[in-house]
Order: C-alpha cells, then sequence, then structure tokens
C-alpha cells in the first residue's frame, strides 16, 4: 500500500508468513562489490527453494533493480556498497518496496553504523561472518516481519541510544545557562584557568570564579573535569544534529 506522497511502504512487513509456501520466491538482491562474495551467497541460497538472488555491485544496479523487480523482495546491502555506502542505499529504497538489510565485516560494525542503518530504516544488520545457517535463519526472520541482530550488535546499538541520551541531556543543560556562562563553559572545557578566561571575557578573575561555581551548581557538577566533560558532551550532540552527511540524502 502506498504512503501519502506515493511512497511505498517494505512489502514485506505488511505480509503474513508465506516463506513456507514453496510456491512462493522472495527476491533478495545482493548488493556487494565484491564478485566472490556474492558467488558465495548465491552458492548457499541456492539450496534453498524459497529464495531468488538478483546480483548487483553497485548503488545504481541496486536502484534499478528495487524498481523493476516485482514483490516482495529483500536487498543485502554491503555497509560500503559503491559509491555512498548502505546509509545513502537505505534512504534509496524508501521510494520502493524493499526492504533494506545492512552487512559487513565486524571490523566495519561500529556502534555508529548500527545505529545509523536502525534508524534510517533498516530491517536488520548482519555481519558478514555469520554461519550458513545463520544467514538463512535470519532472512527468513525478516521476511516474517522480525528484525534480527546480533547480539554485539544490539548490545552497541544500546550503547549508542544510551551515548545519545546522554548527549541530549547535556545540551538542554547547557542550554539553560546563560550566554555569558555558556561562554565561560567553552573556555573551561578548552582548559582555560579562571585567569585566563577573565582576560579573554575581560571580566575580573572574582567573576569568572563566580560564573564556574554558579555553571557547576546548575550543571550538578563537582569540578571543572566535569564541566569540561558535559561541554564537549553538548557540543557531540549538536554536531550530529547539524551535520549535514548525516541527512544528506543520495544524488
Amino acid at each position: 500500500m502506498n504512503h501519502e506522497g506515493g511512497v511505498r511502504e517494505p512489502s514485506l512487513r505488511n505480509r503474513a508468513p508465506f516463506y513456507d509456501d514453496l510456491m512462493a520466491k522472495v527476491a533478495l538482491i545482493l548488493a556487494d562489490s565484491h564478485s566472490i562474495l556474492r558467488i558465495g551467497v548465491r552458492a548457499l541460497l541456492a539450496r534453498e527453494p524459497e529464495f531468488e538472488i538478483i546480483e548487483v555491485a553497485d548503488l545504481d544496479g541496486l536502484i534499478e533493480q528495487a524498481a523493476r523487480t516485482p514483490t516482495p523482495e529483500l536487498a543485502l546491502i554491503d555497509v560500503d556498497l559503491p559509491p555512498h555506502g548502505a546509509s545513502a542505499a537505505v534512504v534509496a529504497l524508501r521510494e520502493y518496496g524493499t526492504v533494506p538489510i545492512v552487512w559487513s565485516y565486524p571490523s566495519r560494525l561500529t556502534s555508529e553504523v548500527v545505529y545509523d542503518a536502525v534508524r534510517l530504516g533498516a530491517a536488520g544488520v548482519l555481519r558478514k561472518d555469520i554461519s550458513a545457517a545463520g544467514l538463512v535463519r535470519s532472512l527468513r526472520a525478516i521476511v516474517k516481519g522480525e528484525a534480527p541482530l546480533c547480539r554485539d550488535l544490539t548490545a552497541s546499538l544500546v550503547a549508542r541510544i544510551q551515548l545519545l541520551d546522554r548527549q541530549a541531556g547535556a545540551r538542554s543543560q547547557v542550554a539553560e545557562l546563560s550566554r555569558r556562562e555558556q561562554e565561560v563553559l567553552a573556555l573551561i572545557a578548552a582548559g582555560q584557568s579562571n585567569k585566563a578566561i577573565a582576560a579573554d571575557l575581560r571580566i575580573s578573575q572574582f567573576t569568572a570564579k563566580r560564573h564556574v561555581q554558579n555553571i557547576l551548581n546548575k550543571l550538578g557538577l563537582h569540578n571543572r573535569g566535569e564541566a569540561a566533560a558535559r561541554c564537549r558532551s553538548a557540543a557531540e550532540e549538536l554536531s550530529e544534529r547539524t551535520d549535514p552527511a548525516a541527512t544528506r540524502a543520495p544524488a
């Protein structure tokens, strides 16, 4: 069914399980630039009657196949799929009925990569060192509307969400400081002493010290080191929210 604006929902998420029906075929677009890996996955899934494999090597091929392949369909996307990576591919697939799954070698699956994939709409995130049985089991789970994620990836996703919550909290607290206090806090984070802060802002050392104490009291902190960490956390959260690369749509 189409969303408003003509965007189609991923077909597999709104269907009853069908892979038990041997007459039903799940079209799986294998999007990976490494031909040897595509050959291996094709050989593996050739033994599974419900999957029909379509190979592509880049984003253009993926979009072309997503546009022409009848549903139901999945797309197993390499995290570094040319030219812009899996995030751009997941965003591009929003216009089609294709359900994206991101996969990668473990060294590339940082908490940021996992979080971004899930946030942008990936139905699952898999490791390339997954067992053959595990891959088949995960694909079948996605067909049934589940969202498979390896245990260690789940832990990294939770850690990332918790970090973002802390950063958002820090940003909210810092925003409640006065403008002058925010300036003082930034100088604290830069490692400046009260004397240096006073000189930089052209205020007395007594006033600088009072600002520092007010900042600690308002933020519920004990020392300048904690204040500096809180300022950096707030700055990181703001940077992530305003970074154009984080939300840039594929060309």
